[in-house]
């Protein structure tokens, strides 16, 4: 996915279900940020509080995208939630939407558990989304991944596809500001 979901369609869909403009772009920020991260920082909100942001992302030809223990360290827990389903380890790292994600139902229980922070429901949301977008796939090097009968999407199939996106995270949303 790129800025037009990570953070434009989150603004948007924060603002949606009645977060202030500033939550929401807040919320927006951290969810595009986890793709715009390639380097470690910190980061300290309005109440002092330090959040240390690690490397969450790499250019597509960068060299670390070809290390094994890259993809545990980035593009498992940032882009590639796994299902936690099968016998081996390529296949319990394959994605699954959230609702069928036994890693993303514990994610969004431990959120609800701890309180509104708009910088970490924006990571989450990022995870969410390429997680439902990467579902089938997992984040490793790995025959897994491999495609052999590639068709190209109908264009009315694509949309079909990206309201069902947006009414995941409607939804997701909806439960998390109805406490």
């Amino acid at each position: 996915m790129q800025i037009d979901f990570h953070f434009s369609m989150i603004y948007i869909l924060s603002r949606f279900v009645g977060f202030d403009a500033n939550i929401s772009e807040e919320i927006a920020w951290a969810s595009q940020f986890v793709d715009d991260c390639k380097e470690d920082i910190k980061i300290v909100d309005e109440n002092g509080n330090e959040i240390e942001h690690i490397v969450t992302s790499y250019d597509a030809i960068h060299p670390n995208n070809f290390v094994f223990e890259e993809g545990f360290e980035v593009w498992i827990p940032f882009h590639f939630l796994p299902g936690d389903e099968g016998n081996s380890l390529p296949e319990r790292l394959v994605c699954k939407k959230a609702s069928e994600n036994r890693n993303a139902k514990i994610i969004l229980t431990h959120y609800r558990e701890n309180g509104f922070n708009p910088i970490y429901l924006g990571i989450i949301l990022h995870v969410i989304g390429d997680t439902f977008s990467h579902q089938g796939f997992n984040g490793m090097l790995s025959n897994q991944n491999d495609i052999d009968d590639v068709k190209p999407l109908l264009e009315n199939e694509e949309y079909e596809d990206k309201k069902k996106i947006i009414e995941q995270i409607k939804t997701f949303l909806s439960m998390l500001t109805s406490r």
